[in-house]
């Protein structure tokens, strides 16, 4: 068998999420490069729970977690076929192939963030739904300017559109039969109302050193492997103002020959998702373990060498 690794979104942080990783030199390698590039220390951040949900924090924040998690297990396991990031993860999933290095990773974020945050003049926000197909969904949107973002299955979706028009389309979405879920973001991630923060971060991303992937990423925006630095840094970018097909990411690692999936700290929802679209699928999240030897383990018992 072989597996892929996910990278978590936002909303997955949480306040103890580096107890796993606490004095593993692989990862304290990354939390210093997080020091050298935000000026703080990523313990330090962790003592102040409500800065998690900044959106300069939380994306920067995300991306070394991630990278720290995976520095953490990479000499003990297998090479992944593939990785595939939501949303921000799609970042870190690059970080963790090799394509950027971390302080560079660390630092995209924080442009990406910056840049995200500029692109709209009000706050924006983000509401998860599930129970309603696309086709009833999207004229509902369509009435208060709102937009799919996340695509996460046939009927599992993450809208996007301004916070004001948000608290008017929740009762209409419940009204037709859906449930939802108000995210803690403040900003239409995945929507046209990013549309100005597209061309500022595809800058970003020419002025790092970029190689190619050493392992393929799928593109959030369509499911593609990516092999190339161009190709990265075009969807990378465009997954700013565009809707991230995670059900199609899912598809693609079935038919690239996928068996197995490991969602790298601090997540587990894509885990679930995971279990839920691909249920011949070995699927696990490292939050789910204990210590690091039990992830190796399971990896070890599930998924061959490539």
């Amino acid at each position: 068998m072989s597996f892929a690794l996910l990278c978590p979104g936002q909303s997955a942080q949480s306040a103890d999420m580096l107890e796993r990783l606490r004095g593993n030199d692989a990862a304290e390698a990354i939390f210093s490069a997080f020091y050298q590039v935000v000026g703080t220390h990523l313990h330090d951040v962790m003592s102040d729970p409500g800065r998690l949900y900044d959106n300069a924090v939380a994306q920067p924040i995300l991306c070394a977690v991630e990278m720290a998690a995976f520095a953490a297990l990479r000499e003990r396991l297998a090479q992944p076929l593939a990785i595939a990031g939501y949303s921000i993860g799609e970042l870190a999933a690059y970080g963790c192939a090799g394509a950027i290095s971390p302080a560079d990773v660390i630092r995209l974020a924080r442009q990406r963030a910056e840049a995200m945050d500029q692109a709209s003049s009000e706050e924006g926000g983000m509401l998860a739904v599930r129970g309603l197909r696309e086709q009833v969904l999207t004229p509902l949107c369509d009435t208060f300017d709102a937009s799919v973002a996340i695509r996460n299955g046939p009927d599992r979706f993450v809208v996007a559109t301004s916070a004001a028009n948000l608290e008017r389309l929740a009762p209409a979405l419940e009204r037709a039969g859906a449930h939802t879920t108000r995210l803690s973001v403040k900003i239409a991630s995945h929507s046209p109302l990013m549309a100005s923060a597209v061309p500022v971060f595809r800058r970003a991303l020419q002025q790092v050193t970029f190689q190619d992937p050493p392992i393929p990423v799928l593109a959030g925006i369509d499911g593609g492997f990516v092999r190339s630095r161009e190709r990265a840094i075009e969807v990378l970018s465009a997954q700013l103002a565009q809707t991230v097909d995670w059900a199609a990411c899912l598809a693609g690692l079935r038919e690239g020959g996928c068996s197995a999936t490991l969602e790298l700290l601090p997540g587990k929802d894509l885990t679930a998702m995971a279990q839920a679209e691909l249920p011949e699928f070995a699927c696990r999240a490292m939050a789910e373990f204990r210590s690091l030897d039990g992830v190796v383990t399971w990896v070890s018992r599930h998924c061959e060498p490539l």
